[in-house]
């Protein structure tokens, strides 16, 4: 099992080995949007069995140039989404995520790997449409 989403018992009677994996190589996924020299908001969300995982999201801004990185990112399935304007309460729900999915671009993303990222940037009508 992965402790990160199940539960993990041990007792006494407990004879299976427990590996413990740790690692240092955090993956790392950047971009370049054109933003029209606006500020976007950029959301990484898990998908699949780690999309209640908090730890999993990552947010982000683009720069002045449209540039963003996310770094130290779990090794994982994922959606990566742009928003003009950021959605109305927990940008972490998966519920919300759900409701982008269609917009958002899928990743794969592998222990220590650095992707590149052109998510389609989500205009505030798109989110509008999207949360009805």
């Amino acid at each position: 099992g992965d402790v990160l989403t199940e539960d993990m018992v041990i007792t006494p009677q407990t004879d299976a080995p427990l590996n413990i994996v740790i690692s240092t190589r955090g993956a790392v996924v950047e971009g370049k949007l054109e933003t029209g020299q606006k500020r976007l908001a950029v959301l990484l969300a898990p998908i699949g069995k780690f999309r209640h995982v908090v730890s999993f999201f990552a947010t982000t801004a683009t720069d002045a140039e449209g540039k963003f990185r996310l770094e130290g990112l779990t090794p994982g399935k994922y959606k990566i989404f742009a928003f003009e304007q950021v959605p109305p309460g927990d940008i972490r729900s998966p519920d919300l995520i759900g409701k982008l999915d269609p917009h958002g671009q899928a990743l794969e993303i592998a222990e220590g790997a650095l992707v590149n990222a052109n998510p389609h940037i989500i205009t505030p009508a798109e989110l509008s449409e999207a949360l009805r």
